[in-house]
């Protein structure tokens, strides 16, 4: 019986043991997936600053394209 006893108290302080080590695990894990989206957040707002700017350039060149017509006239 006391042997059992032990048994049991051993087992239960490995459940104990496996339960915070799930717990920290899962707060791991939601860190993780936090910076992950904050992540994709910003390389998406990078995005679309890249697609802003370069239709910027796009139309500064067609400016220019356009000016250097008129001083060649």
């Amino acid at each position: 019986a006391l042997n059992l006893e032990r048994r049991f108290h051993l087992l239960n302080g490995q459940i104990e043991e496996l339960k915070l080590s799930v717990e920290q695990s899962d707060a791991s894990k939601k860190n993780a997936e936090n910076q992950f989206n904050e992540l994709a957040d910003r390389f998406s707002q990078a995005n679309e600053r890249i697609a802003h700017l370069t239709s910027e350039k796009r139309q500064l060149e067609a400016t220019i394209v356009a000016l250097q017509s008129d001083l060649d006239e």
